[in-house]
């Protein structure tokens, strides 16, 4: 399951312009370190990526090196009625993310 998440992290960085950088992060390697060294087995972790230091917004240019935060907390599930009775979801039609714009600001 974490290659699944770490295929949909790395897929996600290349829309941002960190694909290239990020590819060479070990980012299980970086899971696994982060579960041992809190000793946890059966855990939630969290992975969190930045562009990293920039001289200037919005931080375009080659020499970018991306920040990455890995997070782990002991796993507790959810009470059991949250099973049984779900979730209420909203879905939005609205775009945060007009490819025009982001094209122009965001390329490395």
């Amino acid at each position: 399951m974490l290659e699944r998440h770490l295929k949909r992290l790395r897929e996600s960085a290349e829309i941002i312009g960190l694909g290239s950088q990020l590819a060479d992060a070990d980012l299980a390697e970086a899971c696994v370190e982060t579960l041992k060294a809190n000793r946890l087995q059966d855990a939630r972790l969290r992975l969190t990526v930045s562009r990293g230091e920039v001289d200037a917004f919005p931080g375009t240019g080659a020499n970018i090196v991306p920040t990455l935060l890995v997070t782990a907390k002991n796993y507790s599930p959810l009470p059991q009625g949250v099973y049984e009775s779900g979730f209420k979801a909203v879905v939005s039609s609205f775009c945060r993310c007009i490819s025009s714009l982001s094209d122009s600001v965001i390329s490395a």
